[in-house]
């Protein structure tokens, strides 16, 4: 496996995480100059969530060619594959944090939006917040800084540094104190080693699945929260004010049931690694 210098590694992590601000931004603005010439808000929405990821597609591939010196394959950019476990775990695993919200004290809020503010909401939600998020902050994270990192040192570190470094992302644009900034690292880290471990185990399409289905599904169309989310068609407003249960000022993405959540799956696919390296040997 051909080595990645340091300086190459580090100049190629900073590009990276400029790529994809730099991707969400250009596509989120031409999404709205669309919507401005008159294109429907649906269409904006497919436009900006197609072109975040095909913009970064290709700022990876200048990274990769002029940077670090090797392909999109050898940063497991390859064609598109997922193992049934994860498809299955991608259904599951929000799944569960609802099913725990849902018998948690609570109420049902549902906003009456018209047809076509709905269409609008599903689209922005299922193209740009969930595939698109999906499929970038894979191709970004476990992709080109995981694998750089491995290359420089080993799978310890490209494990865990891309996963804080995802979760210290996620604090760009929000407005937390400081508990809720401990809160959401810690809870970014977990994911990340989840989606780590899920990669290394699959592909990074296979964590790509299960993040965009994450974000449909907790940050989407359904908002669960202490008060109801303007642009939610379904709000489920939780009585307790607990920061463990609420998640703090970021949102349940960093609450202790998320956390749980990510942890259950992640001895699944330590197990899952391990029975497979248990297979190669015999």
């Amino acid at each position: 496996m051909k080595k990645i210098s340091i300086f190459r590694t580090i100049c190629g992590t900073i590009c990276a995480i400029a790529v994809l601000i730099i991707s969400q931004a250009i596509a989120l603005i031409l999404g709205e100059l669309g919507v401005i010439a008159g294109f429907p808000s649906t269409l904006g929405n497919v436009i900006a969530g197609v072109l975040y990821i095909i913009l970064t597609y290709f700022g990876v591939k200048l990274i990769c060619c002029k940077i670090l010196g090797v392909s999109l394959q050898e940063m497991r950019i390859t064609k598109i594959s997922v193992k049934p476990v994860w498809l299955i775990s991608a259904i599951i695993m929000p799944a569960l944090v609802c099913v725990a919200y849902f018998i948690t004290p609570g109420r049902w809020q549902i906003n009456n939006f018209s047809t076509a503010e709905n269409l609008s909401l599903i689209t922005n939600s299922l193209f740009f917040y969930s595939l698109g998020a999906g499929v970038v902050e894979e191709m970004i994270f476990r992709g080109v800084i995981m694998t750089a990192l491995e290359r420089r040192w080993n799978k310890t570190s490209a494990v865990i540094i891309p996963s804080v470094l995802f979760g210290v992302v996620h604090i760009i644009g929000s407005s937390l104190d400081a508990l809720s900034t401990v809160q959401l690292i810690a809870a970014g880290t977990v994911v990340g080693i989840l989606f780590s471990l899920v990669t290394y185990h699959s592909s990074i399409w296979s964590a790509a699945l299960m993040h965009a289905l994450w974000n449909f599904s907790i940050i989407g169309l359904l908002h669960i929260g202490t008060e109801p989310h303007p642009s939610a068609i379904f709000n489920y407003i939780l009585r307790s004010d607990s920061f463990l249960i609420t998640g703090g000022d970021f949102g349940i993405e960093a609450s202790v049931y998320a956390i749980s959540a990510y942890c259950l799956f992640i001895v699944l696919a330590i197990f899952m690694i391990k029975r497979g390296k248990i297979r190669r040997e015999e």
